[in-house]
């Protein structure tokens, strides 16, 4: 081997470890940026999922005051009725009777508004539920006497507000991961 064949594959060599290095360098940055890529998505992901949890979190939470509200005046409006100190006829034209009526049915009113404005984050769970607490009030007739109205009514909001409750707590709480 000649002198000038040694130093041309010297340098040959050297040029393909240079080359090496810049391809390298170059498929680690590709790497690199398709990673952050994913990470930003991941990233974009999460925060979408944390919005959506937070404003689930609130909504649920609305609904249920409106509910509890509505359950509390279905109660004292039954209770009103039961109390041994007043007739019936006299605490069915009473001003405080009417009153809970209103509430109950204001509260009511305000529930099902929340529940319609944000039904797009209700889970299907939550709304196949709200459906049949929204079904079961075709059981009180109109010719049910008024503390025979009073008792389905407070049965309802009583009957389904630990259900919706519970699927509201089960999909908003955090779970403890499973141990494996």
């Amino acid at each position: 081997m000649t002198l000038s064949t040694e130093i041309a594959a010297v340098l040959l060599g050297g040029g393909f470890a240079i080359l090496g290095t810049f391809l390298g360098a170059y498929l680690n940055k590709r790497a690199t940026l398709s990673t952050a890529r994913e990470l930003a998505e991941i990233e974009r992901f999460k925060y979408a999922q944390d919005r959506i949890w937070d404003f689930r979190k609130e909504t649920y939470t609305a609904i249920l005051a409106h509910l509890r509200r509505a359950s509390n005046h279905a109660d004292r409006v039954f209770s009103g009725y039961c109390d041994e100190q007043m007739h019936p006829e006299t605490y069915f034209a009473s001003d405080s009777r009417k009153e809970d009526e209103e509430a109950k049915w204001a509260a009511w009113v305000d529930c099902r508004k929340e529940f319609e404005d944000n039904l797009l984050t209700l889970s299907d769970d939550f709304t196949k539920q709200f459906y049949l607490l929204i079904h079961s009030f075709k059981i009180i007739d109109d010719n049910d006497l008024p503390p025979e109205a009073a008792q389905k009514a407070a049965d309802i909001f009583n009957g389904f507000y630990p259900k919706l409750l519970r699927i509201a707590q089960n999909e908003i709480a955090p779970s403890r991961p499973n141990k494996s």
